[in-house]
């Protein structure tokens, strides 16, 4: 048991540093996003 514990750690840690790269390409494409609707909102 001790070993599968280690073993699903080292998969848990790739698999949250993949999340995470995710993540920003997300949070930086939403970003984008509410930026152009904030100038829509502004104009209008």
């Amino acid at each position: 048991m001790d070993l599968q514990g280690v073993q699903l750690a080292t998969l848990n840690d790739v698999q949250i540093s993949q999340l995470q790269e995710a993540e920003k390409k997300l949070n930086a494409g939403r970003q984008g996003r509410e930026i152009i609707l904030l100038a829509f909102t502004r104009e209008s």
